[in-house]
């Protein structure tokens, strides 16, 4: 995304769509990492935006449409997640897993539980520690009996998105059936 105003017009940055995109709304959700993202609040309506992509894979298409589905969103990893519950259909068999280091984390919450009532998703939400919520393979296993069965999207920090990978290898899932994507804020190191 590129923001074509007299102060953003030179940098771009990705970010995920939080919604499904409408012919007149694109929704996006930011959050505050650094100047750039801090500085979009101040955006004004009409501005006109440059826009590149999709980057990544993480769409509804890629799932075997027997499988059952497992959602994990960690933090503002929620955002492309909300937008997959969004548009899956209300009979597949789906858990979303909503992992946060606290409860101030947690974006979306009351859109998320309507999602999971109106389709009947089994919502899992996690604030607090890695050591509270490890999401290992045991706990895993705990949370999703049949998370061997299941098609994965991961979205998050990479902390959070290696932990779950090498529990889905533990747990004997094919790479093939583990999408992720990975949020993490990356600062600009200036050379002299």
């Amino acid at each position: 995304w590129r923001f074509l105003d007299a102060q953003r017009w030179y940098e771009s940055h990705p970010f995920s769509l939080s919604a499904v995109p409408s012919n007149d709304m694109m929704r996006f959700t930011v959050k505050d990492l650094g100047d750039h993202s801090r500085s979009l609040i101040s955006l004004q309506p009409g501005t006109r935006v440059a826009i590149e992509g999709p980057f990544g894979t993480f769409t509804k298409h890629q799932s075997h449409k027997a499988r059952p589905i497992l959602l994990i969103g960690g933090g503002v990893g929620i955002t492309p997640i909300r937008a997959l519950l969004e548009e899956l259909p209300t009979d597949r068999d789906v858990t979303l897993i909503y992992r946060t280091s606290n409860e101030a984390g947690l974006i979306f919450l009351e859109e998320i539980t309507e999602f999971a009532k109106q389709k009947r998703i089994r919502l899992h939400v996690l604030p607090g520690s890695r050591r509270r919520y490890p999401l290992d393979s045991a706990h895993l296993l705990q949370l999703v009996p049949n998370v061997r069965e299941c098609e994965m999207y991961i979205c998050g920090p990479t902390s959070l998105t290696e932990t779950i990978r090498e529990s889905a290898r533990e747990l004997g899932i094919p790479k093939s059936r583990v999408h992720s994507e990975i949020f993490e804020y990356h600062t600009v190191m200036e050379s002299e």
